[in-house]
Parts: structure tokens; sequence; C-alpha cells
């Protein structure tokens, strides 16, 4: 059965008659909390080295899924800004963060 609401990008893998939808990265919330605590916890090149073993890590894993290189970049663009949400969200409320649900991711 088609699902007319799906949309189907030209970056969007085939697999037979199937088309496969990434789930959004920046969407994968604990995900995008751990990799903005973790950057907190690390200062100069620790934290860059970190940075950037993620990012190949992310690269590699939307890389099995089929994506293309583009679609990646932009994956991991929109993961870096959550990234980025999330720590200035931590940083603004560092008591009260830790025991809420909320963030920006």
């Amino acid at each position: 059965m088609k699902d007319d609401h799906t949309p189907i990008t030209p970056s969007s893998p085939r697999v037979g008659s199937a088309v496969i939808m990434a789930f959004p990265v920046d969407r994968e919330v604990q995900f995008v909390r751990d990799t903005a605590h973790r950057l907190l916890h690390r200062e100069g090149a620790a934290r860059l080295k970190f940075w950037k073993t993620e990012k190949n890590r992310l690269y590699g894993r939307l890389q099995v899924r089929g994506l293309t290189a583009s679609a990646i970049d932009a994956e991991i663009q929109r993961f870096a800004a959550a990234v980025h949400a999330e720590m200035q969200a931590i940083a603004a409320a560092p008591d009260d963060h830790a025991n809420s649900p909320g963030g920006a991711a």
C-alpha cells in the first residue's frame, strides 16, 4: 500500500520497490543530549577531537543507511544545530536541566 504522505526525495535510497526513509538524527533526543553533555565536559583540543570523531561516526552510520553525501551533510548540519541548542539550554539552566525532560532537542 502506497502512503501518499511520504515524501520521496532524490536522496531517498530505494530497495526494490520500497523507499527507505531515514529518521532525522537531530530528533534522536538522547543522542543529541549525550553529545551535548560530553562536549560540555571537554575543553580545547579534546572537545574538537570528540566532535570530529562523532561527526565521522555519524557520517558512516548515515552512509550505511544509503544516504547521499549531500543528504548526510544536511543531516549533520541539523544534528550540529540541535547539539548546539542543547548545550545552550544546559548552560542557561545547569541546575534545573538535569531533572527536566525538556530541552532544545
